[in-house]
């Protein structure tokens, strides 16, 4: 959500321990390496094929290119940010890809879902053109760089070396507004969407699969909801590391701006610090399940053995 770090949390912190800014350095690199050499061969493998690829490819394409980002961006933030080598228009740049990277994730994961409730609900409903996707893809990116820009102007967002972080410099109001504007659309809609729309996909599923009189007569029916298992777990498992990463900082950072008497700004720093390592963590689940399940590593080396060979 607001990736600017609380300023509310941060700010009057003395100082970081050294204990967590090298356990932060050490996750920041491992999320960087397996995030970005995961993304790349997701991004490898689905653009060698591009004017193939289905609805749900042409999704986890811009998925994967919202994960390289966030592979990058977040973990080299906290980096630089405890190394002191960040400076203002660091925190800015990267404040602004992070933004974009987490909401672009979130609304992709979100049109994925609907995607597949729309297969598995009609099977032999025509699919959607490949523009249209790729027009959806465009308006989620530029809806996400849009709410991104509001770190790259004036002096929002500033360095504070003496506290190793980056700090929203907004009025207390407008700080407010914007934390719940970027909570909902990043978590809110998405995590209630995403609960309504699996429910209704277990339900169709369910439903189809009793009703095996219409399965035995309409085989073309069997055959597409046989093939969209596959993928349909594929997402499942990218929403449950939705659940599981992003969702607890983003409640956690909402619940303070509102309670910053509850605990001693020590406890909720470091609170905040551990959640934010688990939130960039995400980078790394969805691309190794896709080169997994695909088997991307076996196809791409093989992909660039041949090539080697006929070069």
């Amino acid at each position: 959500m607001n990736s600017s770090s609380n300023s509310t949390i941060n700010l009057q912190k003395q100082n970081v321990s050294e204990t967590l800014r090298l356990v932060s350095l050490v996750i920041c690199v491992v999320v960087i390496t397996l995030g970005s050499l995961g993304n790349s061969l997701v991004l490898l493998f689905f653009c060698s094929k591009w004017f193939k690829l289905k609805s749900f490819e042409i999704f986890m394409t811009s998925l994967a290119l919202s994960d390289f980002l966030k592979a990058v961006a977040a973990p080299l933030r906290i980096i630089l940010t405890l190394t002191r080598f960040i400076g203002n228009y660091g925190c800015k740049l990267l404040v602004f890809l992070n933004t974009i990277s987490t909401t672009a994730s979130a609304i992709t994961l979100l049109s994925v879902s609907i995607d597949r409730f729309i297969i598995v609900k009609w099977p032999l409903h025509q699919r959607p053109h490949r523009l249209n996707i790729i027009y959806i893809i465009a308006f989620i990116w530029l809806a996400a760089g849009c709410l991104g820009s509001v770190y790259l102007v004036k002096d929002h967002i500033t360095y504070y070396s003496k506290y190793f972080m980056c700090s929203s410099n907004m009025k207390k109001q407008i700080s407010v507004g914007l934390t719940i504007g970027i909570f909902t659309i990043q978590t809110l809609v998405p995590i209630t969407l995403f609960t309504i729309m699996y429910f209704l996909i277990i339900f169709e599923l369910k439903k189809t699969a009793k009703n095996k009189a219409l399965l035995d007569s309409h085989r073309v029916i069997a055959i597409r909801l046989q093939q969209n298992s596959k993928t349909i777990k594929m997402v499942v498992f990218a929403v449950v590391i939705f659940y599981v990463c992003i969702l607890p900082s983003n409640i956690y950072y909402l619940w303070y701006e509102f309670n910053q008497n509850a605990l001693l700004i020590e406890t909720a720093s470091t609170i905040y610090d551990i959640l934010i390592l688990l939130e960039i963590c995400s980078s790394i689940g969805n691309p190794w399940t896709i080169v997994f399940q695909a088997s991307l590593v076996t196809t791409i080396a093989t992909g660039l053995i041949v090539g080697f060979l006929t070069f």
